[in-house]
């Protein structure tokens, strides 16, 4: 009932066009999520609600490491149901370290989590759906082998899991993400319920 309550009364915007710039030494390479790319930095969004989510891959470009913050900046400009046009601007300050640990603490396994299902998705539509499912297994386990390599002490067993506590739920994330419909393997989930 409250979904329908939500989708009803919540606010949707239409014909939307979203931009984002990074800070120098900063670059988008990639884009996931539903709308069309109109240019490198230009995505056409046909509607968007407040439960719509994009995912900007950024490479670095240039040594960052001599500044404290790099940011990254979006403006969407849509039209609202009442045929207003309103712009939303959200810039994000983010600090720069040289130092992974500090890197790993301040993870969020919500984002990865999210940035993982967008790229499996995009690697589900090119490829077979197992080679989907492989590659967020191995984005997991390449994500903790760099930490087990880099901070576990020497003492560590083999068979214990090291993770940091930022990423301490991001296994189970992964788990729920190849059983969900739209990974699980077998032929008695249909098409069009794989894609709801």
């Amino acid at each position: 009932k409250q979904w329908y309550q939500r989708r009803v009364r919540g606010e949707t915007g239409f014909e939307g066009v979203m931009r984002v710039r990074c800070s120098k030494g900063l670059k988008v390479v990639a884009h996931h999520g539903n709308f069309f790319i109109r240019s490198a930095d230009l995505l056409a969004l046909p509607n968007i609600d407040s439960d719509k989510s994009f995912v900007l891959q950024l490479a670095i470009t240039e040594n960052i490491s001599a500044t404290k913050y790099s940011v990254i900046q979006s403006a969407l400009l849509y039209t609202t149901s009442s045929g207003e046009r309103r712009i939303r601007v959200l810039t994000a300050c983010i600090p720069v370290t040289s130092n992974m640990m500090d890197m790993f603490k301040t993870a969020d396994v919500g984002a990865i989590a999210n940035l993982t299902a967008k790229m499996a998705i995009d690697k589900a539509l090119g490829a077979q759906l197992s080679t989907a499912r492989e590659a967020v297994v191995n984005k997991c386990v390449d994500i903790l082998t760099v930490y087990r390599e880099s901070f576990a002490s020497p003492t560590a067993s083999n068979q214990q899991l090291v993770l940091p506590d930022s990423l301490r739920l991001l296994p189970l994330y992964i788990l729920a993400l190849i059983k969900n419909t739209m990974f699980r393997s077998g032929t008695e989930i249909r098409p069009d319920e794989r894609i709801y």
